[in-house]
This record gives C-alpha cells, sequence and structure tokens, in this order.
C-alpha cells in the first residue's frame, strides 16, 4: 500500500463549512474539535465550562507540513475574528504563553441558518468539486490528546485560500495599514528593515493592538521608535491583555488613576504654598495614645526598673 495513502479513520470536512467560513478555516476547526472530543471523553482539561485543547504553532505545523507557521497563525486570527474560537490560558507555569482552544459552539450553530454565498466555488483542487464529506485523516498512535510531543500529520494538503478574500490578502492589507500608520507617525519613509520587523510583530499580535500600541507611542514617547512599540505590546500580552477591548479598558483605569495622583499632588501642593503644615500623627499601641515622659522622668523609671533607689 502507498504511503501517501492513508487508511485510518477519516476526517470529515463539510463542504457547507468550508463555504461559510473559509476552507483553510475549516479544517483547523475540525481538527480542534476532533481533539476537544478527546479530551471530553477523557473529561481533562475543563475550565470555565469548556473542554480546551492547547498546542503551539510549532505542533500545529507538525500537523499541518503543508502550511508554514505564519499561515497558520493567520488561520487561527481569522477564526477567532470570526467569533469560532476562543483563547486561552490555563498553564501551570506563568511564563507559559502557550495558547488553549476551544470551540463556540452556538457561533457555529448560528452558521447552520445562513445561506452560504459561494458553494459553487469550493472544490477538492483536483477534477471538480467535493462529491464526498470525508477528507483522509491519520489518527494512528493518537492514543492522547494533542498534547503530545507525538502528533501525526492528520489532513493532506488541501487547495490555496478562498474567496471572498485569501489569508494571503488579508495578511498583504494588515502589513500594508501597520506600515502606513507607523510612516505617518515617523514622517518619513520607512526603511526595508523597519518594515520587515512591523511585519514580524503580526506573528504575534493582531493588527488592531499594533496599531493602538502605535498611537500610544505617538501620545507618550519622547521618540518615534520600534522598541516603544514592541515593549508595549509585550507589557499588554504580560498583563494578560490579549485584545483592543481589554486594552482599552486597561488604559482608561490608568488615566483615571493618573488623574486622581495629580489632583492630590496639586492639592498637596496648594496647601504647602499656604503655610499648611501637617500635624504629627500621634503613635499609637492598641489603640490607646502613648503617654509623653521627660527626660527626668524616663530616668527615673530606669532606675525602678533596674531596682536602684534614687
Amino acid at each position: 500500500m502507498s504511503k501517501l495513502l492513508l487508511d485510518s479513520e477519516p476526517l470529515i470536512i463539510l463542504p457547507d463549512l468550508a463555504v461559510k467560513i473559509g476552507l483553510n478555516e475549516s479544517i483547523i476547526l475540525q481538527q480542534i474539535h476532533y481533539w476537544l472530543e478527546i479530551n471530553r471523553k477523557a473529561k481533562i482539561n475543563n475550565y470555565d465550562e469548556h473542554v480546551w485543547t492547547f498546542n503551539t504553532i510549532e505542533k500545529w505545523q507538525e500537523q499541518f507540513p503543508f502550511w508554514s507557521e505564519r499561515t497558520i497563525k493567520r488561520i487561527l486570527k481569522s477564526l477567532k475574528e470570526q467569533d469560532l474560537i476562543i483563547t486561552g490560558n490555563y498553564n501551570k507555569k506563568a511564563y507559559d504563553r502557550t495558547l488553549w482552544y476551544t470551540i463556540n459552539y452556538k457561533k457555529v450553530e448560528q452558521l447552520e441558518n445562513e445561506e452560504p454565498s459561494n458553494a459553487d466555488e469550493i472544490s477538492s483542487g483536483q477534477n471538480g468539486t467535493m462529491d464526498s464529506d470525508n477528507v483522509a485523516q491519520s489518527t494512528s498512535g493518537q492514543n492522547g490528546t494533542m498534547d503530545s510531543d507525538n502528533m501525526e500529520r492528520p489532513i493532506p494538503e488541501t487547495s490555496s485560500e478562498t474567496s471572498p478574500k485569501t489569508t494571503t490578502e488579508i495578511n498583504l492589507e494588515e502589513e500594508e495599514t501597520i506600515i502606513k500608520k507607523y510612516k505617518n507617525a515617523k514622517g518619513k519613509v520607512l526603511t526595508k528593515s523597519e518594515k520587515d520587523k512591523l511585519k514580524q510583530l503580526l506573528n504575534t499580535y493582531s493588527k488592531d493592538l499594533i496599531l493602538k500600541a502605535i498611537d500610544e507611542m505617538v501620545l507618550r514617547a519622547e521618540k518615534i521608535n520600534l522598541k516603544y512599540i514592541q515593549s508595549t505590546l509585550e507589557d499588554w500580552n504580560s498583563k494578560g491583555l490579549l485584545n483592543l477591548d481589554q486594552v482599552k479598558e486597561y488604559l482608561a483605569k490608568f488615566e483615571v488613576k493618573k488623574a486622581k495622583v495629580k489632583d492630590n499632588r496639586e492639592k498637596a501642593m496648594d496647601r504647602a504654598s499656604e503655610g499648611y503644615v501637617p500635624s504629627k500623627k500621634a503613635s499609637t499601641f492598641t489603640d490607646y495614645n502613648q503617654r509623653e515622659y521627660s527626660t527626668e522622668q524616663l530616668a527615673e523609671i530606669e532606675r525602678k526598673l533596674r531596682g536602684i533607689d534614687g
């Protein structure tokens, strides 16, 4: 039997789903569902009323060797933007940033009621339309969860990204958007190195977060530079701020706190200019004011404690 053909249990990919969310997206979404079902049956990785599965981009790429890591990141990002997957972090170690994934099954159910717009465009990439619901998947050796280091390569190569916009087209648009934003902030043409560094940020952070970081740089930084953007994004990530709404809420609270500090400082300066000197707070012991003694009284007490007569 040829090594290029699989005899194992196939992975089901529905053409209707591919039409609605994109072919590549439907492949990865189905794969996430596959691992979630394994974890559900094993009764593991249950957090916040969801069953989760986790994986690094490198391990995802082992399952989909026909895609680059960057393409996989884009597909996962697309699924998240379509509200089809939810990501979290339930790692035991604080420095571990491996993402956890679960599916928004309510959103998937909503898709069932939507009319497909381009069903005729879905094809197998070979000789016509897909006339089978089953795309072969190897599951041999899969006795554990996807958290294992020994992942199989379950899905064969598929055709390129689908309409209305391919993942590549979306990537280029996002790159152009952040490059233009940074160029306008800097006020001059960017070097190739600067453009490449901005593109690399998209491998880790969303376009919206990068644009917000550029705004913060313009507002707060003394100098326009990429290091400020990078450190800002890393700071947000360390605080668990993974989307634009979370960042906006955090910044709003920060501004309120900063305003209070400024107001208290101004009030203190006003009182000082008026000659106001704050009184010393009396020291207390078990909520009773301590008595004050003169030097002679303290000396007398010491003599008595030591048993020395006056």
